[in-house]
């Protein structure tokens, strides 16, 4: 919006009310452009302050969402004008008063302080009192009754007041304090976070409501916090949805109150009920427990006896203009030709007609008659209804005229009594019409908040750039590790209440934000290091023969399920005559600072024994294939001390496995979504397919989605594609944050 556009011919602003017209640009919602040209006059009549202006603004947000109208009487300019202070004088008795009040209530801190407590401070509460009153003469006075009550300034009171040091504390040296518990650590966590995120969240719905209706909503609701999670089932839901969900089922359990997971089901030509039981089993995984589950069909019936209501009205009429020329009039804020073509009854014939199957798809649609001038384009005669010959996965084919998005929302958050109606600020928009029909029919006015939507960069969650990626063949599924939905994110590891505490993390807010994804690897990292067991996972193995150990022979060796928490015990492991460690901790040669394995050097198996190589094994390629050891045993002396401590497993009771590698599933934060398959990471998945996993890993094999933290390598967990005989682990993040992103 450009409010410099109803400046008077040839006005030239000054640099004041240029400030205050960019003011205003930034500021004013669009719902309230049609008065920007009394807003304007009014700065340049009466020279106002940004101050007046916001009060103004609010004044106009208020009468527009009250009255819905954009003419104003005399007697409505009259209160506008005051609500800016306009035509307000205050009497020199009246200030007196005012500041009288404020003084008596500050006495203890303007006799302590005397002039040290400025005088503008009073100016404030004086304000407070008096929202315009005149600045100069106010702080006059409050210098006179000052002086009045303090006497003349002496010299102490030229001076500032003396510093008083504050003792110093004394250190108390804090003890470390192990909690039995780590789950009771993380609800503290949570708990103390949620109290100030839910601050910005309205407690109360701001519409009056019709007092039968009002009377219907204590009655269904009990008095407590409504509120719905209406996801489409035409896709899977992604970390984006995990938010909305937090949100929701959240707020609602935090005041005692109920949420709907209901489903918006009104595009049969994409909906199945594969994606239906999908979203029920993510809303159940991330712990949330709907009120009721419902159906945007389910109110099918109801939602046509609405649009009967509003054609009899004349408040809504059938259009025959195709999706090109519906765009084209909205943006010229044309009156479509069938607006005012047809009478009431003759658009309920056609509407009847539509119902019925009587006009191709596409060929009819009915449309709100609300507003083709007005600054919102969404006000602009919505579409309502439109004709699909699909079959419905719910009500099969008694339908082919289905509900629009505008027109079955709002209808069904009122319809189930919902108090907050939470969605993500690209909706904002849309709170007009909603608005527009909640007040128009006889229902419950719900109340719509936006918040920001959860971005994560460099990452794809638009269900057509998913599909590309998988009919492509890039992907392996909707459930592929590297996508950010739901399905993913548990597939690749990630817990449930990592992902509510990192929406915790993100907070709530209404401003646009992109969260980098190390944010997201943080959170995760941080709660698997206090919940995941410890387990040993060679990846790309090399094979260690310890000379000195006799093939039957195993030494058995214990170490911790979790070094952090000593209740899980410990767990016996075994070094046997054939052992593997990482071809990464050998080296050819040996170099100063390095402190792994290399010819004739040292190194301690990590809970075992020190080992000394003496050999090694070359393959066809010159490449080492196997390093001769021997283990140094606790009776016998190192000759001086072991830095190096390797992770290991043995032959004697690893199993090979799988395991899979991700990063980044584009080259960079940003991909192109015109040519999505050229900015995919070739690199994005490395696959192992003979990895050495320990008895613990072994024991898990079955258990999909078990994570453990595998020593130096990172975090992982079991694969759908897991079984007893073929385990698939997926790493779910490195243990410290890397360059490649998850």
């Amino acid at each position: 919006m450009d409010p410099s556009q109803y400046l008077p011919e040839g006005y030239s602003p000054s640099k004041k009310e240029q400030a205050t017209l960019n003011f205003i640009a930034k500021k004013a919602p669009r719902s309230i452009e049609r008065f920007l040209p009394l807003l304007v006059s009014s700065m340049i009549d009466y020279n106002l302050s940004q101050k007046q202006i916001t009060a103004g603004l609010h004044h106009l947000v208020d009468f527009y969402q009250k009255e819905r109208k954009y003419e104003m009487t005399e007697e409505e300019k009259e209160s506008y004008h005051k609500s800016m202070g306009i035509g307000i004088e205050y009497s020199d008795l009246e200030i007196s008063i005012a500041v009288d009040k404020v003084l008596e209530e500050n006495m203890e801190q303007l006799l302590e302080r005397r002039y040290f407590a400025p005088s503008a401070f009073y100016m404030s509460l004086v304000s407070a009192l008096l929202p315009w009153v005149d600045t100069k003469k106010t702080l006059a006075i409050i210098e006179e009754k000052m002086a009045q009550i303090l006497g003349p300034k002496t010299e102490a009171d030229l001076k500032p007041p003396a510093k008083t040091k504050k003792p110093k504390k004394e250190k108390v040296k804090k003890e470390k304090k192990v909690k039995d518990n780590e789950e009771e650590k993380e609800s503290e966590f949570k708990e103390v976070d949620l109290e100030k995120l839910w601050t910005s969240v309205p407690q109360y719905n701001r519409y009056e409501q019709r007092p039968e209706i009002m009377e219907e909503h204590e009655r269904v609701t009990g008095g407590k916090v409504f509120t719905r999670f209406p996801p489409e089932p035409n896709g899977f839901l992604h970390i984006g949805h995990s938010k909305a969900m937090f949100l929701n089922f959240g707020y609602a359990r935090r005041v005692g109150g109920k949420t709907y997971l209901r489903f918006d089901d009104t595009n049969p030509s994409v909906e199945k009920d594969d994606f239906v039981e999908g979203i029920k089993h993510d809303v159940k995984w991330l712990g949330h427990e709907p009120f009721n589950v419902t159906y945007t069909s389910d109110y099918f019936d109801r939602l046509y006896d609405c649009a009967i209501d509003l054609i009899k009205r004349d408040l809504a009429y059938v259009d025959d203009q195709q999706k090109v020329d519906v765009a084209l009039f909205r943006k010229e804020k044309k009156n479509p030709p069938c607006r005012d073509k047809y009478s009431v009854e003759e658009n309920l014939r056609l509407f009847e007609m539509m119902r019925t199957g009587c006009f191709p798809a596409g060929s009819f649609t009915l449309r709100l008659k609300i507003d083709m001038a007005h600054p919102n384009p969404n006000m602009r005669d919505p579409i309502a209804y439109r004709i699909q010959y699909y079959p419905h996965n719910r009500t099969g084919d008694k339908w082919c005229i289905y509900p629009s998005y505008d027109f079955s929302h709002c209808l069904i958050d009122a319809f189930e009594h919902i108090s907050h109606s939470m969605c993500s600020i690209e909706f904002g928009s849309r709170r007009d019409s909603y608005d527009w029909l909640t007040h128009i029919l006889p229902v419950y006015r719900p109340m719509q908040w936006e918040f920001s939507r959860l971005e994560l960069e460099g990452a794809v969650m638009s269900k057509r750039h998913i599909n590309t990626l998988v009919t492509a063949g890039v992907l392996c599924g909707y459930d592929d590790p590297r996508l950010m939905t739901i399905a993913g994110l548990r597939r690749r590891g990630f817990p449930a209440d990592a992902i509510n505490k990192f929406c915790v993390s993100v907070g709530i807010t209404r401003a646009k934000q992109t969260t980098s994804k190390h944010v997201l690897e943080h959170v995760i990292r941080t709660h698997l290091d206090a919940h995941a067991d410890r387990a040993f996972l060679v990846i790309d193995p090399i094979k260690v023969t310890l000379r000195n150990i006799e093939p039957s022979e195993v030494i058995p060796i214990m170490r911790p399920v979790h070094p952090k928490d000593k209740s899980k015990g410990e767990r016996e492991i075994n070094i046997s005559k054939v052992i593997y460690i990482e071809r990464d901790d050998w080296r050819d040669e040996d170099e100063p600072g390095y402190y792994r394995m290399a010819p004739g050097k040292t190194v301690c198996l990590r809970y075992g024994y020190p080992i000394t190589v003496v050999d090694s094994v070359k393959d066809e390629s010159g490449k080492v294939c196997e390093i001769i050891c021997d283990v140094i045993r606790p009776d016998q002396k190192l000759k001086k001390k072991v830095k190096g401590f390797i992770h290991w497993v043995s032959e004697h009771d690893s199993k090979d496995c799988e395991v899979r590698l991700y990063t980044n599933l584009f080259k960079g934060d940003k991909p192109d979504p015109e040519n999505l398959i050229a900015s995919v990471n070739t690199g994005s998945k490395v696959v192992y397919h003979k990895s050495k996993a320990d008895p613990a890993i072994i024991g898990a094999a079955e258990t999909v989605n078990t994570a453990f933290q595998c020593e130096r390598v990172g975090y992982f967990a079991i694969d759908d594609d897991s079984s007893k005989d073929h385990i698939v682990l997926n790493r779910t993040v490195t243990l410290k944050e890397s360059k490649d992103k998850i």
